[in-house]
């Protein structure tokens, strides 16, 4: 295969990953992304919303840092301090892989978690993007 050969096939695999995206709107994209499933398998997850604080330090923080690096002309929008949505997640033994989800509370299926750890480390899978 020539250079120009493998350099039309990538220029073909690109036109096919990002034709879906480029006619697409960014919060369609993120809505369709980060819409929650179901988890399967050995799998526990326990999902929780974080309040926002109602204390505004945490953004004043930032605030004054963004101000002490700029220049005095930037111009932003000041971000809204929003709830978290997070997932605790850990090993579910003796699970299939394609075993569904229990249907139970999430504060169950954290309690249920908490009786399966073996290992000190914690893990709180933080996402991002829109709501």
């Amino acid at each position: 295969m020539s250079d120009g050969d493998l350099s039309d096939a990538i220029k073909i695999i690109r036109t096919f990953v990002t034709a879906r995206i480029l006619g697409t709107p960014v919060g369609t994209l993120q809505h369709e992304t980060s819409a929650d499933r179901e988890a399967r398998g050995p799998c526990w997850v326990s999902r929780v919303v974080l309040p926002a604080p109602v204390e505004k330090d945490a953004l004043d923080i930032i605030l004054d840092a963004v101000k002490g690096l700029g220049v005095g002309n930037e111009r932003y929008t000041t971000p809204v301090v929003e709830n978290v949505r997070a997932q605790w997640t850990g090993y579910r033994a003796g699970v299939p892989n394609d075993e569904s989800e229990p249907n139970i509370s999430e504060i169950e299926k954290f309690h249920r978690l908490q009786g399966e750890v073996e290992n000190p480390i914690t893990i709180l899978y933080l996402h991002g993007g829109s709501n």
